[in-house]
């Protein structure tokens, strides 16, 4: 999944069903339509879907629905409208979706701390792929 797609995700992306045959729970993330323009149905593991079920109840603070808050559009340079996103922080007065550039940071500081080095002994740092401007 693209990080564009994981900052995208609501919490009505990630459904949990049960299958018919076995009667057991499972859970997929639908991811909105990015690059490729479609829709995509992700099988989620049953402990990445304890994961994001913690992260639903963490970003609710007890309430009963997750805070609506706007994201930047940092290639389109526009505010999306209020939506339920899935990584959100409360950040000083008011609740804001995670942007991409923090995610950067946690990567490199991740790789920071890892001191795993490049062939020419040079700290590793994620640099994402760019074509035409968009993440990959």
């Amino acid at each position: 999944m693209r990080i564009e797609e994981a900052l995208e995700l609501t919490h009505q992306s990630f459904v949990a069903y049960r299958l018919p045959a076995a009667g057991e729970i499972g859970s997929v993330l639908q991811a909105a339509p990015s690059k490729l323009d479609q829709d995509r149905l992700l099988l989620v593991s049953p402990e990445l879907g304890e994961v994001l079920t913690a992260i639903i109840r963490c970003v609710r603070h007890g309430n009963r629905a997750m805070p609506l808050v706007s994201a930047y559009d940092s290639l389109e340079r526009l505010w999306s409208a209020p939506m339920r996103f899935l990584f959100q922080h409360h950040g000083g007065p008011e609740d804001r979706a995670i942007p991409h550039n923090y995610i950067y940071t946690c990567f490199n500081d991740a790789l920071a701390a890892s001191r795993l080095t490049g062939p020419g002994d040079e700290q590793l740092r994620y640099m994402p792929r760019t074509t035409s401007g968009e993440s990959s």
